[in-house]
């Protein structure tokens, strides 16, 4: 670790403010860059309702917190990696939110109760449980401020985590018009911090932290094709679901609404396209660091290519592999079995656009941190930003 002293004299005997050193260290630049990450991560995190159950021993309620511990750390370990793949489920809840509470709108005015877009999210998370000896006739008297009084939404820490991205994407902006050298880690956070606020307002009217659901007294017996229709309705989800996760609405569930332009299919093109989206902009943004001063010429080609590679996998790749796959070359192609064919096809698919892309933003990551070390001198100069309040 290098250790110096910047040429400059103490604040003479005049009373009056102190501005801060015109100088940072690497240390500065890391801290106020996890800083903000955790912040994003935290308030854009709005997980569904867990399972419910009544721990009965200690070992029990330990496992019970354990795991509702552990869910937060995975969800946000995949906002950080895959912030793209968190802004495609808040938009396709918000869309599911929507178009639900238009449908719902005229049952709520003919059962006289209120029912909100917020009622809507808190259906889609797993807020009402419907006892399965028998079918509700009404909608629930639910209000507003009831969900609101089991929501847990901190507005401290979202008021904290808006100003430091706007510290962040100002210090970003002006270092640039100052042509002063900005680090990758900067430049990665900022397009994450971008992502993180375009998610938020698409949550910004989902409970967050909901802990227990509501229990729907029923008055009409369900047979076994109700038992059936209710699960056919049910969210389908992407990746995999096992353990205590059946028990409950997924966290990756792809919610729906009771229309044709939202069905199963359309839910999972509309998330599908706002990944490809969101991939677009979060990597998009990464091609600000396109001219950046990198140790060696290879690291610099390093990162122009991971980040196109980014930016076009999700869409180049499809192609790329359904091409020769119609052309032919599949041997499953030859059993005539359509449907193998399609889970064939979008298992290759996936697998070919994942593995690039855990490739690609692995070649970033670890660009962003090998460039600690290799920082050009103005790099460590501060601006008049470091006067603003901000973490880090």
């Amino acid at each position: 670790m290098i250790i110096f002293s910047p040429n400059c004299t103490l604040p003479g005997h005049d009373r009056g403010l102190v501005a801060s050193p015109s100088v940072r260290s690497t240390a500065d630049i890391v801290w106020s860059c996890v800083a903000t990450l955790l912040l994003c991560c935290w308030s854009i995190l709005h997980l569904k309702v867990p399972p419910q159950f009544q721990p009965t021993n200690r070992s029990q309620r330990n496992f019970r917190a354990a795991w509702l511990v552990w869910r937060k750390v995975k969800w946000m370990c995949v906002s950080i990696l895959a912030p793209e793949a968190v802004l495609a489920k808040a938009v396709t809840d918000f869309l599911a939110a929507r178009a639900n509470t238009k449908l719902i709108g005229a049952f709520a005015e003919e059962d006289k109760v209120q029912w909100t877009e917020s009622h809507s999210f808190l259906a889609d998370m797993g807020g009402f449980t419907i006892r399965f000896s028998e079918l509700i006739c009404e909608l629930p008297n639910v209000t507003k401020d009831d969900i609101l009084d089991r929501s847990k939404g901190d507005w401290l820490v979202k008021v904290l985590a808006s100003l430091q991205i706007a510290w962040l994407g100002l210090q970003v902006v002006w270092r640039w018009y100052l042509d002063i050298a900005t680090t990758p880690l900067e430049v990665m956070t900022f397009a994450f911090a971008a992502t993180a606020v375009i998610t938020y307002l698409f949550l910004m009217r989902h409970p967050k932290d909901v802990m227990t659901t509501i229990y729907l007294r029923a008055t009409k017996a369900a047979s076994p094709e109700d038992v059936r229709a209710i699960y056919a309705s049910g969210p389908r989800h992407f990746g995999m679901m096992k353990g205590i996760d059946e028990h409950a609405v997924p966290n990756n569930a792809i919610n729906t609404a009771a229309c044709e332009w939202f069905d199963h299919e359309g839910a999972e093109t509309a998330y599908i396209a706002c990944l490809y989206i969101g991939s677009a902009i979060f990597c998009g943004l990464h091609l600000l660091a396109w001219n950046f001063p990198f140790p060696t010429a290879v690291d610099q080609v390093i990162w122009r290519v991971a980040t196109l590679v980014s930016i076009m996998a999700p869409v180049g790749i499809p192609f790329l592999v359904c091409i020769p796959y119609r052309a032919g070359w599949s041997c499953c192609r030859k059993t005539g079995d359509e449907g193998a064919q399609k889970r064939v096809e979008g298992l290759l698919v996936s697998s070919a656009t994942f593995g690039v892309l855990v490739v690609a933003r692995l070649l970033l990551i670890v660009e962003v941190f090998r460039t600690l070390y290799f920082l050009p001198q103005d790099a460590y100069l501060s601006t008049w930003t470091s006067n603003m309040p901000h973490m880090g």
